[in-house]
C-alpha cells in the first residue's frame, strides 16, 4: 500500500518470506533519513509478538533503492536506530538489520534513492529472540545452521569451523532441511579458479555436504557496495569444473542466487568468487527442500 497502514506481511520464526512490488505509480515519497522523499514508496506493516531481530534486505531491479523502518508510519522521529539505507547505484541490494523491541507496529518504507522508482522483490526474515542455533546470523555470529552441534561446519557456539582456503577439497558445511547462513570473505584470498563466467578474482571454495532433500537455493550477499561477488557450483569432483553452473549479475554490491536439484549424500563444490579486482565481505544463506 502507498498509505500508512501498509500492506500487512506475516513474520513467520526463521523463515524467509519475499515479497514484490513496484513503487512508480505508488503514492509521493515521505523520505527516511538516509534518503527517498523525492521518490513513490510503497508500506509494509509488520506484526511482531514477541522481542527479536529483523532482517529486510531490498532488491530494486534497475533503480537506486532505498528502505527504512519506523515504529508510527508518519513520524520521522520514531525511526529505528540503523533502520535507513538507500542505495547509490542502480540494482544494488540493500540489507538491513533492525531490533524490533515493541511487540507493535512497524513500518517498512521501500522508497527510491535520488527520484528513482521502479519493481523490486522485499525479504524479511524475522528472528524472535535471539540465539545461536535460531538460523539466523548476527553480530556475534559467523555462522548458524539451525542447531548446536559440532563438527558440521558450524559449532555449537556458531562460529565457523575449519579454515578459509581455495584448496580442494574446500571449506566442509553439512547441510540439512531448512535455511542456514554463513559468512564469509574474499579479503586476502588468492584467485585459484576460473568459472565459466571466465572471473579470475580472488575466490573461496566450499564442499557442500548434503544431508537430505532434493532442490538447493543459494543466495549470497555482499556486505560491502564495492564488492562485486560470482558464485560457481559443480558436482562432478572438486578439481573439475565441468557441467558447472555459473551466476554473475554484473554488477558491484548486488546479490547473486541459484537454485539447483541436489541428491543426499552427493557433494557439491561453490567457489564464492571475486569480479574483476573486487574484494569483500559476504554471507551465504542455503535454503535445502
Amino acid at each position: 500500500m502507498t498509505g500508512c497502514l501498509g500492506s500487512p506481511v506475516p513474520l513467520i520464526p526463521n523463515v524467509l518470506t519475499t515479497v514484490t512490488g513496484n513503487n512508480m505509480m505508488a503514492g509521493p515519497g515521505i523520505g527516511g533519513s538516509c534518503g527517498g522523499g523525492a521518490s513513490p514508496q510503497l508500506v509494509y506493516e509488520v506484526n511482531p509478538p514477541v522481542q527479536g531481530q529483523l532482517q529486510v534486505i531490498l532488491h530494486p531491479t534497475a533503480f537506486r533503492g532505498a528502505v527504512y523502518i519506523r515504529e508510527v508510519c508518519g513520524t520521522a522521529s520514531t525511526e529505528l536506530a540503523g533502520g535507513c539505507i538507500a542505495g547509490t547505484m542502480p540494482g544494488a541490494s540493500l540489507p538491513m538489520t533492525v531490533f524490533l523491541s515493541r511487540t507493535t507496529s512497524y513500518h517498512v518504507f521501500v522508497d527510491g534513492n535520488m527520484g528513482d522508482a521502479g519493481a523490486f522483490a522485499l525479504d524479511f526474515y524475522w528472528q524472535p529472540n535471539n540465539r545461536c542455533g535460531d538460523r539466523a546470523l548476527t553480530a556475534s555470529e559467523q555462522c548458524d545452521d539451525g542447531n548446536n552441534a559440532d563438527g558440521d561446519g558450524c559449532n555449537s557456539g556458531c562460529m565457523l569451523e575449519g579454515t578459509a582456503t581455495n584448496a580442494c577439497p574446500g571449506r566442509a558445511l553439512r547441510l540439512a532441511p531448512g535455511v542456514q547462513v554463513y559468512s564469509g570473505t574474499t579479503v586476502g584470498a588468492t584467485g585459484a579458479w576460473t568459472e565459466p563466467c571466465a572471473t579470475t578474482g580472488a575466490d573461496r571454495l566450499y564442499q557442500l555436504n548434503i544431508a537430505a532433500g532434493t532442490s538447493l537455493r543459494v543466495d549470497v550477499y555482499p556486505t560491502s557496495s564495492r564488492f562485486d561477488p560470482v558464485i560457481n557450483v559443480h558436482g562432478t569432483s572438486c578439481i573439475s569444473t565441468a557441467g558447472a553452473i555459473c551466476v554473475d549479475a554484473a554488477a558491484v554490491g548486488i546479490f547473486e542466487t541459484t537454485t539447483l536439484p541436489v541428491t543426499a549424500g552427493s557433494p557439491l563444490w561453490l567457489t564464492v568468487d571475486s569480479a574483476g579486482t573486487t574484494v569483500g565481505p559476504y554471507f551465504m544463506r542455503f535454503t535445502l527442500m
